[in-house]
């Protein structure tokens, strides 16, 4: 089949990245305290079925022999942003250490905690989320999930160099697997989650290429959408039991039925505004909570000079509280509008520049040695 972009996935993408930096967000009274960004944190996994969907599109047809290729599209695609982003986090940890002799002080000692010397290598190696020894929300947190998805990559690709019925058997089976051994603590559950949601939607392509020949009536397409993001948002504002089997599922769903494109709310996501965003989500994703914590240290400063209490704290959990409704709304937004012009320039300075650098030297290295 033709490589295509899912524009409405890509848009997808770039909302369930915002609503995870949201859930990150602990301001009083603010619109990021609903149900529904309370419990934006397994969008995540919605990310895994969306990786592997993606990229059983782009590189499953066919068997792909060319490790090294596809060895270097993955690490240009997410270790550019993965270093600059741990390279801020290491500086701030740097910042700390200065602040203290000012007599600034931290709930964390610098370097001390997740943030220890001892993380650094296997946030640099992204390994941080495969062994348990390692706390795996260390430094820049979010960079747990692309730790797991990055060696995904490399158990996709062998999966790849299977015949096409021990293929599919794999990807049932691995996800099948996952789920038994879950919280058995033999694999850490972040590695589990991501096992589960990216062989998920490897299968969902499955399906996706055998219905290439279903038409569904545009009603039909537009019930199932409204029905689809109105589940979604129930399962993401509630807690309950088999919440995330559900949840699997039901992104398997959506991915399904919006990859065709079809109905309204697909037009809807069409929309340039939304497309936009879906480029930007990696970066969305990996800034955000460098961009939270800096405003958290600014506001401390702002406290120690003024003497003015700004800051709560709930079930242990510090909420940021400007003085009203309406104020910490507004510094919601603020934030969000910070977060996305930051991500459309490390979206084109670091993740796109950085990109092309590595498939660049990777040229000119294979037409050296040959």
């Amino acid at each position: 089949m033709k490589y295509k972009r899912f524009l409405v996935l890509d848009s997808f993408r770039g909302l369930c990245a915002l609503s995870v930096a949201l859930f990150h967000m602990h301001i009083s009274g603010g619109f990021s305290e609903i149900d529904f960004f309370r419990g934006s944190a397994i969008l995540v996994d919605f990310f895994f079925v969306l990786s592997g969907f993606v990229l059983t599109h782009r590189y499953g047809v066919n068997i792909c022999n060319s490790f090294g290729d596809f060895f270097v599209s993955r690490f240009a695609r997410v270790y550019p942003l993965h270093l600059f982003t741990f390279f801020l986090f290491f500086m701030m940890e740097l910042f700390k250490v200065i602040a203290t002799k000012y007599g600034f002080s931290f709930n964390n000692e610098p370097f001390s905690g997740v943030n220890s010397l001892d993380n650094i290598i296997p946030n640099l190696l992204l390994l941080q989320s495969w062994l348990e020894v390692f706390p795996h929300e260390s430094f820049n947190y979010p960079s747990w999930s692309i730790s797991v998805e990055f060696y995904l990559y490399l158990i996709f690709f062998f999966t790849l160099q299977m015949t096409i019925k021990l293929r599919l058997l794999t990807w049932f089976l691995l996800p099948f697997l996952s789920f038994i051994i879950y919280d058995i603590s033999i694999i850490p559950n972040e590695a589990l989650r991501g096992i589960i949601g990216f062989f998920v939607g490897a299968l969902t392509y499955k399906v996706f290429t055998c219905s290439q020949n279903l038409i569904l009536k545009p009603m039909t397409t537009n019930v199932l959408e409204a029905f689809l993001l109105i589940t979604l948002f129930y399962v993401v504002s509630n807690h309950f039991i088999y919440r995330e089997l559900i949840s699997y599922l039901l992104f398997a769903m959506i991915v399904l039925i919006f990859s065709k494109e079809k109905g309204l709310i697909s037009n809807v996501l069409r929309n340039k505004l939304f497309v936009k965003l879906g480029s930007l989500s990696f970066s969305v994703y990996m800034l955000h909570a460098f961009i939270l914590q800096t405003s958290s240290f600014a506001i401390s400063v702002v406290e120690k000079l003024s003497g003015e209490n700004l800051s709560v704290y709930y079930n242990g959990i510090k909420y940021l509280d400007l003085g009203g409704v309406i104020t910490n709304n507004v510094f919601i937004i603020f934030l969000v509008c910070i977060i996305l012009f930051m991500s459309v320039l490390s979206n084109k300075y670091i993740e796109i520049l950085g990109r092309d650098k590595i498939l660049s030297f990777k040229n000119v290295f294979y037409r050296i040695i040959r």
